[in-house]
């Protein structure tokens, strides 16, 4: 088990490294749609669109891929050093402005996302074992930074791209990645741990279904979340112009995050309410939105709050599903688990927000349906947190030499 001291230091290199690959990979995104419609690629806008749909679904789709390949092959800390120096070298292909290196660049970001993202939070996870109520808060940190990263990168190599080049964009993408390879490189490798004997006890069954569960879970989360966002957009953010709208979201992100951290360290409250807490909050804020949007504008004081019902809903519940992975993962195909939790949970929720907003034209639709689905998501939640809250403390009662006060924070 690591000291107190080496604990903060690796959550910290973990977080960094996150922060830093995000900015790095949502800065080339921030300009690959245009790169590829300039005057150097120069593809028709279907073509560079039907591209860029392509890259997204095989780089959420490789995560399992490379979860295996990290729990079999190479391990966590030489996985997610493979990947993050990959997507650099992606990077500084995307550079050379022709269209053979393009698609290696492509190519290597898919490569080295499926690489690095299981294993950077598995290693979060496993960095924890033993202190497993201090799980949530170091999450908040690394959620908080990964937000971070999404707004910095684009506003960055954003601010860097020339109107004829993008050369110094992509060349920032790749160095904020090799900053973040330099934190990678730092981190101390935990070994495997089985997980303790608890009561009370999941069979193999009921864990599998429990992870199945959870991708549910998530995609109706993220299906409701993205579609409300999208379609509420210029409603939710009349400041958006320039940078402040971004950076707005981004302080209340950061605010939000670290008074979760600090509750977090003070309060012990298990995952599972945390979970059910983000989807009844994140189901208010749309259902604000469905009831006062008149299709232009919101109200200002009525943006700002529902901002922050979004942001706060999304750090309880987007931050600690990984904690309700761990309690129901094989240890030795943690990464594994958390790269098909994430690429199949990303993939779906993304193919039914387009749906309705490309193929059927009517995002309110598909809000509605979203926010249905979270109810019934924090309904179903909200009862199995419930049973078995009162299955743990009747196995505590039982056998009070493995009694613990967690339901699923593990």
């Amino acid at each position: 088990m690591l000291t107190t001291a080496q604990l903060a230091s690796q959550t910290t290199y973990t977080a960094l490294s996150s922060f830093f690959e995000r900015a790095g990979y949502y800065g080339m995104r921030s300009i690959l749609l245009l790169y590829l419609l300039g005057n150097i690629i120069h593809l028709k806008k279907g073509d560079a669109e039907f591209l860029i749909a392509v890259f997204i679904a095989a780089y959420t789709l490789a995560r399992p891929v490379g979860g295996l390949i990290t729990d079999l092959v190479t391990g966590v800390k030489l996985s997610a050093i493979i990947g993050i120096s990959t997507m650099s070298l992606g990077a500084f292909a995307l550079a050379f402005g022709h269209i053979v290196p393009t698609y290696l660049g492509m190519i290597l970001f898919i490569i080295g996302s499926a690489l690095y993202t299981p294993a950077n939070i598995t290693h979060m996870l496993r960095i924890y074992n033993g202190r497993e109520s201090k799980t949530d808060g170091a999450l908040s940190i690394q959620y908080v930074l990964i937000f971070l990263g999404s707004v910095i990168g684009p506003l960055l190599v954003g601010a860097l791209t020339g109107f004829d080049t993008f050369k110094l964009g992509f060349i920032c993408s790749g160095v904020l990645l090799l900053c973040g390879l330099v934190f990678t490189i730092l981190y101390k490798e935990q070994p495997i741990e089985s997980q303790p004997k608890r009561k009370p006890v999941f069979t193999t069954t009921f864990r599998t279904i429990a992870l199945i569960g959870i991708i549910v879970g998530i995609t109706i989360y993220w299906f409701a979340y993205t579609t409300a966002t999208n379609h509420f957009y210029f409603a939710l953010h009349p400041l958006s112009l320039g940078y402040w709208g971004p950076i707005s979201i981004a302080l209340i992100e950061l605010l939000i995050g670290g008074a979760l951290c600090i509750l977090w360290y003070f309060v012990n409250i298990r995952s599972a309410w945390k979970w059910t807490s983000g989807v009844f909050i994140t189901c208010i804020a749309i259902f604000l939105c469905l009831v006062f949007s008149t299709g232009e504008f919101l109200s200002f004081p009525l943006v700002v709050i529902i901002n922050v019902l979004l942001i706060l809903g999304e750090m309880l519940f987007a931050a600690y599903w990984y904690s309700l992975v761990k309690r129901f993962a094989n240890p030795k195909f943690m990464c594994t688990i958390i790269g098909c939790t994430l690429g199949i949970s990303s993939y779906l929720a993304g193919l039914f927000s387009d749906l309705f907003e490309e193929k059927y034209h009517n995002g309110f639709l598909g809000s509605f349906f979203g926010w249905v689905g979270l109810v019934l998501l924090g309904i179903v939640s909200l009862i199995l947190s419930l049973i078995y809250k009162k299955q743990e403390v009747i196995a505590d009662h039982e056998d009070s030499s493995l009694a613990d006060n967690s339901l699923l924070d593990q």
